[in-house]
């Protein structure tokens, strides 16, 4: 009988190897652990692909939304982001900016699961690039201001 850990291991390996095959797009943005997540979340690539980006930013935090939309919890405002919030771009930034971020990794996801779905064309280079220089620019304008 296998413990825990090595099945999670060879889950992540196997995963690590047919993520990207399946979703080039997506697993380029998200890397293939996180992008599987989503997916999963999400229920199929073809519901991701016709969701909003600001559907997609939240999956995964459904039930704190539910809860701050009918006032149960003492919270400062909606949730920001799901599952997203694991993203390396979005742990290691200032909070203040950690939701502009997770709009705009949202909003890249959301061109990246419709290329990945619709036109299985491999964007994968243009949207990381796309993404990391907008990233730049969000966090630079902190320190500017």
């Amino acid at each position: 009988l296998k413990n825990t850990f090595e099945l999670k291991r060879e889950l992540e390996e196997y995963l690590k190897k047919t993520v990207p095959e399946e979703v080039l797009n997506l697993s380029a943005l998200l890397g293939p652990i996180l992008a599987a997540r989503l997916l999963a979340i999400a229920g199929a690539l073809e519901k991701l692909a016709k969701m909003p980006s600001s559907t997609i930013q939240l999956l995964g935090a459904e039930k704190s939304l539910f809860k701050y939309l009918r006032g149960k919890e003492k919270m400062k405002g909606p949730p920001r982001f799901g599952v997203l919030f694991v993203h390396p771009a979005i742990q290691t930034a200032p909070r203040e900016l950690q939701g502009k971020i997770a709009r705009l990794l949202s909003a890249k996801l959301t061109i990246a699961a419709r290329a990945d779905f619709y036109t299985k064309e491999n964007r994968s280079k243009e949207l990381k690039e796309d993404f990391d220089k907008k990233l730049k620019e969000i966090l630079s304008s902190k320190h500017n201001n």
